[in-house]
Parts: structure tokens; sequence; C-alpha cells
């Protein structure tokens, strides 16, 4: 009874683990596009006539 009970909390502390994990990485890929786009912005920012250092 008890083996049962802790192996079903370790199978869920497992799949918590697994969730947190992709989502991790879904927030990882959204940040990274977002910084590529930032750095995109930026480059056409310095590249037009106006800008100046």
């Amino acid at each position: 009874m008890v083996q049962k009970v802790l192996s079903i909390l370790g199978i869920l502390v497992l799949a918590g683990f697994l969730i947190n994990g992709v989502t991790m990485t879904q927030n990882m890929k959204k940040l990274h596009a977002g910084l590529e786009d930032n750095l995109e912005s930026t480059k056409k920012i310095e590249s037009s006539p106006g800008f100046r250092h």
C-alpha cells in the first residue's frame, strides 16, 4: 500500500518536472524570438539616415 502511494507520488513529481521543462522551453523560444526582433529593429534604426551616435 505505502509502496504504491510512493510510486504514484514519484510519477506525479516526474510528470511535474517534465511539464515544467516543456513550459520553460516554450518561454525561452518566445524570449529568443523577441530578442531577435529587437536586434533587427536596432539594426534598422542604426542604419537609418537620421541616427547619430
